[in-house]
C-alpha cells in the first residue's frame, strides 16, 4: 500500500516539474520585460533628486 501511495507522489512530483518546465519561457519572459522596465530609473530619479 505505501508503495502504491509513493509511486502516485512521484507521478505527481513529474507532472508538476513538467508543469513548471513548460512555464519556464513565460516567468523568463516577465523578468526580461521588469528588468526592460527598470532600466534607467535610477539615473532618472537620481536627476529627480530622489
Amino acid at each position: 500500500m505505501a508503495s502504491k501511495e509513493k509511486a502516485q507522489e512521484l507521478f505527481r512530483r513529474e507532472e508538476m516539474l513538467k508543469k513548471l518546465k513548460g512555464e519556464e519561457p513565460v516567468s523568463q519572459w516577465a523578468v526580461q520585460l521588469q528588468r526592460s522596465s527598470r532600466k534607467g530609473r535610477f539615473a532618472e530619479l537620481k536627476k529627480k533628486g530622489i
